[in-house]
């Protein structure tokens, strides 16, 4: 689970403010209690439960090339930097002297063409001939951050 920066700090301050030391509670305890329990709510109710993760992937002279673009809990900024992340690739590759032709099940492309293929979370881009020498793939990937925490913990637990 994510928490705000702002929220968790709150909830360290009224942590801080139960007690006047390490064996009696202040006499605002009560206050503070009732506080931490809001602040507890408003962690649970403002949490983010997935993020999407865009990544980069690349196949550039028989060398691979892997890099994550962005981390973002939100989808509408996550397609803001997948569209920036193929902008930057087009203008590092001098996309316009490509002359790349979209991707299409019906056409066999013969010769050395480059050939692109596009969704709302998918950009591929790659010569026909030469898929393993020059390929450019940009995603947006999904991740539910409670199913992933869990799996990672019974990977620890089987080592």
């Amino acid at each position: 689970m994510f928490i705000e920066k702002e929220i968790w700090n709150k909830l360290k301050k009224d942590i801080g403010g139960l007690y006047w030391d390490n064996d009696r509670m202040s006499k605002d305890g009560h206050y503070f209690l009732k506080q931490i329990d809001l602040d507890i709510k408003n962690i649970e109710k403002n949490s983010v439960k997935e993020v999407y993760v865009i990544t980069n992937n690349a196949i550039v002279n028989d060398e691979v090339i892997y890099s994550v673009a962005g981390v973002t809990s939100s989808y509408e900024n996550a397609k803001e930097l997948f569209q920036k992340e193929i902008e930057k690739l087009k203008e590092e590759i001098d996309y316009e002297y490509l002359d790349a032709v979209p991707y299409d099940n019906e056409n066999n492309f013969d010769g050395q063409v480059w050939i692109y293929d596009q969704n709302e979370e998918s950009y591929l881009l790659y010569q026909n001939g030469e898929y393993n020498s020059n390929n450019f793939n940009i995603t947006i990937e999904k991740f539910e951050i409670d199913q992933y925490l869990s799996l990672q913990k019974e990977d620890k637990e089987i080592s």
